[in-house]
């Protein structure tokens, strides 16, 4: 039930678009190369929170949260970013 309530809550939620999106990137590549420790989804979260703390809440403890597992990054960006965003931003490490 808790998953239920918190993707509806998501679905209503505005999600990064291109720009946003960008400076997003640049700052987990910034926490990353700052803490060599975190995995990416740690930095995703992070930074997140930091900039967008409302989304952030809105997917913490989901499916979607990638903080505790890099499995969720993909639903993170799709629960988080803009389909067209998705694409030009975070398309060279989907396509490999």
């Amino acid at each position: 039930m808790f998953v239920y309530l918190s993707i509806i809550k998501i679905k209503n939620m505005e999600k990064l678009n291109v720009e946003q999106s960008k400076e997003f990137r640049k700052k987990v590549v910034e926490s990353l190369v700052a803490n060599k420790k975190y995995r990416a989804g740690q930095a995703m979260f992070n930074v997140l929170y930091e900039t967008h703390p409302t989304l952030a809440n809105s997917i913490r403890g989901t499916e979607a949260d990638p903080f505790h597992n890099n499995k969720h990054i993909s639903n993170f960006l799709n629960q988080t970013t803009e389909v067209q965003a998705i694409y030009e931003v975070w398309g060279d490490i989907i396509r490999g």
